[in-house]
């Protein structure tokens, strides 16, 4: 039954994660509509169009583009998990359409040009979600460039829908190394170059009731909360919406993100948030605050425990922090699926090297890769999660140039150094109730029981630790 449960709930962002994100598709309600999507005969010859001339391919394009249900579902699901034959026909429909459109309009049926906009703009939007993560061939980027440089007036519409399904042409550059001590400039410098996590939407945690209580408590009328390494600000602000009486306070060391949460607080109108650009090392504010939400930030720190003590010192004494920490068992599969596949990538890199700073191209290479080994294994859900189909989420979890890991005894240790206490964790109702049934009478506070539930199985905390504390 372990496993059974394992198999359910492995590889997925659980608790304040998952309630952070945009209202999208999932893999279930994706999947099905792809499956009703492979009856369609022209989809179903999509691997034989190269044989065929410029004619008969656009009549398969506009038989393509007529399925609205799945263009629907591809320009709104971010990141789009379907399967990787999905993704290849998505690649081939783009090729094919953007060949078309550089080299022979005329082949493309005048007749289904809405149709045909409405899919240019689904391939665009699907793109641009997942930051250019499909592959893109050198003869595309070339069609690519031509369609930027063209001022026919006809199907211009349908160019300029399409573009941004193609990244933009930058000067190439070799991988670079980071420094392999994990300087403070590094992650610094990774962070301002590659800003994660994008989002778009947001959508007020539709039942506040159902939230640990720390987290109802810190949003009531007049509270103080600081989200220490806000990032991007999807955190401080699908907080801020939800608990409009609070006071929310984002800080990060990222300017590049921070401009991307400051555009987001003033898209929504959002009044009760505020972000400022501090470093944790060092930052010292008179303020003190109710409640304090670190989420997988301390461990992308070189000395993650003298950060989290400077935290506990911004804390009120009955205020509670929750914070979010790498797991090292859960760490270890992910670490090992590198080592083997990166040598596909970087031929002549080898494990206990200096870990790569891919760029974008290597980085797709190794997404391939990654999905070739997973699809079809035991790590089945790993290739299912967001974390693989979008650039950013997938360089933060294989890439990052600085990260520690814990064990619970561990974090236990680091609890009673800094005169803090655990709470409880910030679990599911199914994970709660997989401790009660594993671990009956045991207090769900008692890290050491969990410790033994994630010795059982290792994949358990494949998210993170998420855990609430307060002081002695």
């Amino acid at each position: 039954w372990l496993r059974r449960f394992a198999e359910s709930a492995i590889w997925m962002r659980r608790s304040v994660a998952r309630r952070c994100v945009e209202r999208v598709l999932g893999f279930t309600e994706v999947n099905a509509v792809w499956r009703e999507t492979l009856q369609d005969a022209h989809l179903r010859t999509v691997s034989q169009w190269r044989a065929l001339h410029d004619g008969q391919v656009g009549k398969h394009l506009a038989g393509v583009a007529a399925l609205q249900k799945w263009w629907g579902v591809v320009a709104r699901a971010c990141p789009l998990v379907a399967s990787p034959v999905a993704e290849r026909v998505i690649c081939e429909v783009r090729a094919h359409l953007s060949r078309l459109l550089a080299s022979n309009p005329d082949a493309l049926p005048s007749e289904a040009q809405q149709d045909i906009l409405s899919m240019a703009h689904a391939l665009g939007s699907q793109a641009q979600r997942s930051e250019h993560a499909y592959m893109v061939g050198a003869e595309e980027l070339a069609w690519a460039q031509r369609l930027r440089a063209s001022s026919v007036a006809r199907w211009s519409g349908v160019r300029k829908a399409l573009l941004p399904a193609f990244p933009e042409p930058v000067a190439t550059h070799a991988s670079e190394n980071l420094p392999p001590d994990g300087a403070p400039s590094a992650v610094q410098c990774f962070y301002e170059r590659h800003v994660f996590p994008r989002w778009e939407e947001l959508t007020p945690w539709e039942q506040p009731d159902a939230l640990a209580g720390p987290l109802r408590a810190a949003g009531e009328a007049g509270r103080s909360v600081l989200v220490a390494g806000c990032g991007t600000g999807r955190w401080a602000c699908h907080f801020a919406a939800s608990f409009p009486g609070a006071s929310v306070l984002g800080v990060d060391i990222s300017g590049a993100s921070l401009e991307f949460a400051l555009e987001r607080k003033r898209h929504f109108g959002l009044r009760n948030v505020e972000f400022e650009r501090r470093d944790l090392r060092s930052w010292s504010p008179e303020q003190r605050f109710d409640f304090i939400e670190c989420g997988g930030v301390l461990h992308h720190l070189e000395d993650p425990e003298a950060a989290w003590a400077r935290l506990a010192s911004l804390l009120r004494p009955d205020g509670v922090m929750l914070v979010s920490l790498y797991s090292r068992a859960a760490r270890r599969p992910l670490k090992a699926l590198r080592e083997a596949l990166l040598p596909r990538v970087l031929p002549g890199w080898t494990a206990g090297m200096c870990l790569p700073a891919l760029d974008d191209d290597a980085l797709r290479r190794f997404r391939q890769a990654l999905l070739e080994r997973t699809w079809t294994s035991e790590l089945l859900q790993l290739a299912r999660s967001p974390d693989v189909h979008s650039l950013s989420r997938l360089r933060d979890t294989f890439f990052h140039p600085l990260e520690h890991e814990y064990t619970w005894p561990e974090v236990q240790s680091m609890l009673d150094r800094l005169s803090l206490r655990p709470l409880g964790l910030d679990a599911d109702a199914g994970l709660s109730k997989f401790f009660r049934e594993a671990k009956p009478g045991r207090d769900p506070a008692d890290l050491y029981a969990w410790h033994d539930l994630e010795e059982q199985m290792p994949e358990l905390f494949i998210g993170m630790y998420e855990l609430f504390v307060a002081k002695m």
